[in-house]
């Protein structure tokens, strides 16, 4: 309920956030909180997106890039898309 709360007040959420409430909803979410999974998810790859968009100095460093695959292991349905998008 705590997560749920915190999520819908939306105040003083860190930025990645979304990998908490995907990994929550994920494992403790039922069907009617399927339109929030979705969007957190989508929230997840738009980071993950951003995380590999730079080249050279701009590139996120490697410490980041494996935080942010850490916070995605948490999650059943999160660690299913990763590997779907990494076989295309």
């Amino acid at each position: 309920m705590a997560v749920v709360a915190r999520n819908h007040n939306g105040q003083d959420l860190p930025a990645d956030w979304s990998y908490s409430l995907a990994w929550f909803l994920d494992l403790y979410g039922s069907a009617t909180e399927a339109g929030r999974l979705d969007g957190a998810l989508a929230e997840c790859a738009t980071h993950m997106i951003a995380l590999g968009t730079g080249e050279g100095e701009a590139a996120a460093p490697v410490e980041d890039i494996g935080y942010a695959l850490w916070r995605c292991s948490r999650s059943p349905k999160l660690i299913g898309d990763l590997r779907r998008e990494s076989l295309r």
